[in-house]
């Protein structure tokens, strides 16, 4: 080990001294580290358990969406075909009450009071408007109400007979 005068201040310093105990003027630029490009295993078996979480995920994902949307739709549809056969229920109920025969059609002030006090609770869960005018086509006695909204959903003709 040897000394070496300071450029700056003159001090006599170690050679192997980073900088000048003095004036703090370095003597050799700090080493740099390069960054490490690589992580080892430890990002490989990050990234493969990602992929493996990923693609679970999606597959749950390919089976469970399809099924949730046909089972929303199927009980759509059952709803509204419960609000159709209650409506012919109440077609029949005024058809009988009022003796009317099949081609009648139910004046609009009896249409209001049908159902005891209104039909407002009727409509196809896919109506917007969610009103029974628009969602519903009454029909003429004898005929069977129809969904406007979707034309599958409709009454069970054999199930009736």
């Amino acid at each position: 080990m040897s000394l070496v005068a300071c450029p700056d201040c003159g001090r006599p310093v170690s050679s192997r001294a980073a900088q000048c105990p003095g004036c703090g003027h370095p003597f050799r630029p700090e080493a740099r580290r390069s960054p490490r490009l690589s992580c080892g295993v430890g990002c490989l078996v990050a990234a493969v358990a990602g992929f493996v979480l990923l693609s679970v995920l999606g597959l749950v994902a390919a089976i469970a969406v399809p099924a949730y949307f046909k089972s929303r739709q199927e009980a759509q549809r059952a709803t509204c075909v419960r609000h159709l056969e209650e409506l012919a229920d109440l077609k029949a109920d005024w058809a009988e009450a009022h003796h009317a025969t099949n081609g009648a059609v139910i004046p609009e002030a009896d249409l209001l009071q049908m159902g005891g006090g209104g039909l407002a609770h009727l409509s196809c869960p896919e109506d917007p408007q969610h009103s029974f005018r628009t969602s519903y086509l009454i029909n003429p006695v004898g005929l069977d109400p129809v969904c406007q909204c979707d034309r599958t959903h409709m009454l069970d003709v054999e199930a009736e007979e």
